[in-house]
């Protein structure tokens, strides 16, 4: 699949409009037509098949297209459109040594007196035959080729000559005059090629598919796309690709060929455009002009004609990506250290400007650069929030990014407490790695006593007792030696709990709080106590000896004695 129908009903009319104006061109009254549009809006497209009804009448084509990189080359397109292969070689000599040898006029009267004797050479040729000269993207071309077209368009009135030419609707100030000077004369007709509508998307596809499968998909191709001819065509080679799925597949996804087209039509537009795409590609929107004009060094007027642009072409809806795989394929494509510089500025600004924490946080965990030591309170609020909206991942990534930026300390350790709890929320095989500092850090002392518990239970669960009834003997060793009734109570009960679960860890976790309210210790040798005296035997009981009560038994009976 090449491209997509170029005979959409859509363009029908700009299509029967320059077939008109080429038969007044061929009964020798000149014409003269400009295209616009956005890029990627189907110009080019229209232009080509335009071209082949062009030659299939007989008319002579001269073709050129407009270039950034050639834009300085004096008379560049004028070269093009003589270096044609339809153009008699007697004819391009003459031309070519026209512009060599006073192409380069200092004056503007010389510059003038070239541009009048190559529209004789140009209007001689039409004498036998309708000449057609199309210039596609006319808004890249160099200043003097645009005025050797203005020049041209001002004589050929009464020749068999049609001019059409493309341009984007975004014009540099130097081509403001070229493009009044053109839309002055009286023989020039204006077009605009939008994008596709739904049924325009669906006529489209109707190419390819069904007439069903067709109607079926142009909702949700029209939304990803936005009518944009190059995005849609991505994301139909994209749909038909997948596994060979073909018309059974349920909707639409873009993949690779659309993220290809989405840069490709980045590139093709204005360099600040594919700048400001960036920008929002990091910020997730462009609601702020300002934001963005500081973020890229730019100033808001040409943010917003960035934007502008961005939302002719259908990258951007309502000040954000239609879709996320475009957003990703930007990103993906800015250089690894710009787009971090960006994610750190963008953090930066966000913060200044009172953002959320979990905005900036999204910044600095995208950054992937050490994080500085005012991000630390911003990571761990943006840590709890993710908490709550069961982010577990993102908000373990947060304090792996704060526990970076703290040097040793309670804080410190405070932190990677707070990671592991997470990170044992996430599955017990996350936290195995962070438990080695973790257990370091609970030998020096340096656990809080809210951490005491869930530490130790970590090290138990993963089958660690030795070391669980070692960090609580050391924390329990640091408890005595100072009075923090909470660190205290919560060794002591880690030390109750240690021992239920394994006697034998009792005597490596020794009950915690100072040296003068524990037990003494016992004694290296128990004494040796005298072997008791068994009581004398009981008298046989007489059988009328009935006792009334406890009082009327005899002192020493069994009952007394037991």
């Amino acid at each position: 699949m090449n491209s997509l129908p170029a005979n959409l009903f859509e363009w029908e009319n700009h299509l029967s409009a320059l077939r008109e104006m080429l038969r007044g061109a061929t009964q020798g009254r000149g014409r003269l037509a400009l295209v616009s549009g956005a890029v990627a809006s189907g110009k080019t497209t229209l232009l080509n098949t335009f071209a082949e009804q062009a030659i299939e009448s007989g008319a002579l084509l001269l073709e050129a297209t407009g270039s950034r990189a050639e834009r300085d080359l004096p008379f560049g397109i004028i070269r093009k459109i003589f270096d044609n292969g339809a153009m008699p070689s007697d004819v391009r000599s003459e031309v070519i040594a026209l512009l060599d040898g006073n192409g380069l006029e200092s004056t503007a009267a010389g510059r003038m007196h070239v541009m009048s004797q190559i529209s004789s050479v140009l209007l001689r040729m039409v004498e036998d035959r309708t000449l057609v000269v199309l210039v596609d993207d006319v808004h890249c071309g160099d200043d003097q080729s645009l005025q050797f077209l203005l020049h041209l368009a001002r004589r050929v009135r009464q020749a068999k000559v049609l001019i059409v030419l493309t341009e984007s609707p975004r014009l540099r100030q130097e081509q403001f005059t070229f493009h009044a000077e053109l839309l002055r004369q009286p023989n020039c007709v204006r077009m605009r090629l939008h994008m596709l509508t739904e049924p325009g998307v669906a006529e489209a596809l109707s190419g390819f598919l069904s007439a069903t499968v067709a109607a079926r998909l142009a909702p949700e191709c029209h939304r990803v796309s936005g009518g944009n001819p190059m995005l849609l065509r991505a994301l139909l080679e994209d749909w038909r690709t997948v596994g060979e799925h073909g018309e059974a597949q349920q909707r639409p996804a873009p993949g690779e060929a659309f993220a290809h087209a989405v840069l490709g039509c980045l590139h093709r537009g204005e360099p600040e455009v594919l700048e400001v795409a960036r920008g929002v590609a990091v910020l997730g929107d462009a609601r702020s002009p300002r934001l963005l004009g500081q973020l890229l060094d730019l100033s808001v007027s040409t943010v917003q004609q960035g934007v502008q642009d961005l939302h002719q072409c259908a990258i951007l809806e309502h000040n954000a990506f239609r879709d996320e795989v475009a957003r990703t394929a930007v990103l993906d494509a800015t250089p690894a250290n710009a787009r971090d510089a960006l994610h750190a500025r963008a953090a930066r600004l966000l913060h200044a400007d009172g953002a959320s924490a979990l905005d900036v946080a999204r910044q600095l965990v995208s950054a992937r650069q050490d994080a500085e030591r005012w991000t630390v309170p911003v990571l761990r609020e943006a840590a709890e929030f993710a908490l709550v909206e069961e982010e577990l991942e993102f908000a373990l990534r947060c304090l792996e990014h704060a526990h970076h930026a703290c040097g040793p300390g309670p804080e410190r350790t405070a932190l990677k407490a707070r990671l592991v709890s997470i990170a044992w929320r996430i599955g017990p095989a996350a936290a195995e790695s962070h438990l080695p500092e973790l257990l370091a850090d609970a030998e020096r002392g340096r656990l809080a006593p809210r951490d005491v518990a869930p530490i130790t239970s970590y090290l138990v669960w993963s089958g660690r007792l030795d070391a669980a009834a070692d960090a609580v003997a050391a924390l329990a060793r640091s408890a005595g030696t100072g009075d923090d009734p909470a660190m205290t109570a919560a060794v002591s009960a880690s030390a109750q709990w240690l021992t239920m679960l394994s006697p034998r860890c009792a005597t490596a976790s020794p009950p915690s709080g100072p040296a003068s309210r524990r037990p003494p210790a016992p004694p290296a040798t128990w004494p040796t106590w005298p072997t008791p005296t068994p009581p004398p035997p009981c008298p046989p009981r007489s059988p009328r000896a009935r006792p009334t009560g406890p009082s009327s038994r005899p002192s020493g009976s069994c009952s007394a004695t037991t």
